[in-house]
């Protein structure tokens, strides 16, 4: 074979070896996003068949959507919490001895240790997203993600710290360490955000607000049973650690370290979203309604007609059914329409010849 023969075919090689390679490459290319379309069909199909579910009654009707990071007011609250009166527009905020015991059509809650109002449920709500969106750092050996798996309890909270750190090596776990200042100026910055809606002040949140709120939520037990599981669960809403002086008091720099329960967050995927904002605007009776409607209203459902007799336990509020209607009307009614929140929200009936039922109707296009 010539010289010039070996050259032209070790050229053609390199041809070939290149062609070769591209194709190659072309393919995996072709394959890749082969496997990117299958497992987003997978997706839809998993989504469109919980809808089906959804729309036969199979499954209750939740809230999934995806939580904006944008918004820094907004929180999320799982949705079973949404439709218990855990956190009760009731006074005086205080249970029996023995334990409150409250049901509605999702389930029971018997709830052991100190009664919980709506601030305590905004605190809650606002100290949860900022160890979740890492705005709070996490503790060093606990912060994982939100991957968990919902613990055996037997309802006991008086964990040693050696305790907790083993179950905490087991399992993921929402944490952060923060101080009480913290906690109080970001819900303090959010009210006078609100403020500029208003005509009139909010009161703001100390120092010792914050820290009497999350030791007073510490304290509770809860014992959940929901017809779904047929099952009951004990567990407490997290683990606190805190700083104080002698005298007991949080200062500017007083600090604490909380753990959420993983049933909390396992809890947590199936979560109703909450405006900071727009309950901020909000009485205590207003607040319970707007966790509740939000519970039911998302998606493309857009109107909701509830009797006031049935939303009542939604609330916690014990009082008389016309105190019921007129705390609805003024602390839920008229300022949710100046939020944008509805488009109309009205009272209807006489409580007489028909009964007093709440009529709410959504934008088409809000989801939040």
């Amino acid at each position: 074979m010539s010289d010039i023969e070996e050259i032209n075919e070790s050229s053609m090689s390199e041809v070939l070896g290149s062609d070769s390679e591209a194709r190659i490459a072309k393919e995996r290319k072709a394959t890749q996003e082969k496997l990117a379309n299958l497992e987003q069909q997978a997706k839809e199909a998993k989504f469109r068949a919980a809808k089906d579910k959804i729309s036969r009654g199979a499954l209750p009707i939740v809230q999934v959507l995806p939580m904006p990071e944008e918004d820094g007011a907004v929180a999320k609250i799982p949705t079973f919490f949404a439709r218990m009166p855990i956190f009760s527009a009731a006074k005086p905020f205080h249970a029996p001895p023995e334990g409150e015991k409250l049901e509605t059509a999702f389930g029971r809650v018997t709830r052991f240790g100190p009664g919980l109002s709506m601030t305590d449920e905004d605190i809650f709500m606002h100290t949860y997203r900022m160890c979740h969106q890492k705005l709070i750092r996490g503790p060093k050996m606990a912060h994982k993600g939100l991957s968990l798996v919902p613990l055996h309890s037997d309802g006991n909270t008086d964990l040693t710290r050696e305790q907790m750190d083993q179950m905490l090596a087991e399992v993921d776990v929402v944490a952060g360490e923060s101080t009480f200042y913290r906690i109080a100026s970001t819900l303090n910055r959010i009210r006078a955000e609100s403020e500029a809606d208003l005509k009139h002040k909010i009161n703001g949140t100390r120092i010792e607000d914050v820290k009497d709120s999350l030791e007073r939520m510490a304290r509770v037990n809860l014992k959940i049973w929901r017809p779904d599981s047929e099952i009951f669960t004990y567990m407490n809403l997290f683990y606190l650690s805190g700083h104080e002086n002698r005298e007991g008091k949080a200062d500017t720099g007083s600090g604490f370290t909380i753990y959420f329960h993983p049933g909390v967050v396992e809890m947590m995927r199936v979560y109703t979203l909450q405006s900071l904002h727009i309950r901020y605007q909000l009485s205590d009776i207003g607040k319970a309604v707007y966790r509740y409607c939000s519970s039911q209203l998302w998606g493309q459902r857009t109107e909701l007609r509830i009797r006031l007799e049935k939303l009542q336990p939604y609330t916690g509020s014990k009082s008389a059914i016309k105190f019921f209607k007129q705390g609805v009307l003024e602390g839920f009614c008229k300022p949710i329409v100046k939020t944008g929140w509805a488009e109309s929200a009205k009272i209807d009936g006489t409580g007489r010849n028909s009964p007093l039922t709440l009529e709410i109707r959504r934008p088409s296009k809000k989801r939040s």
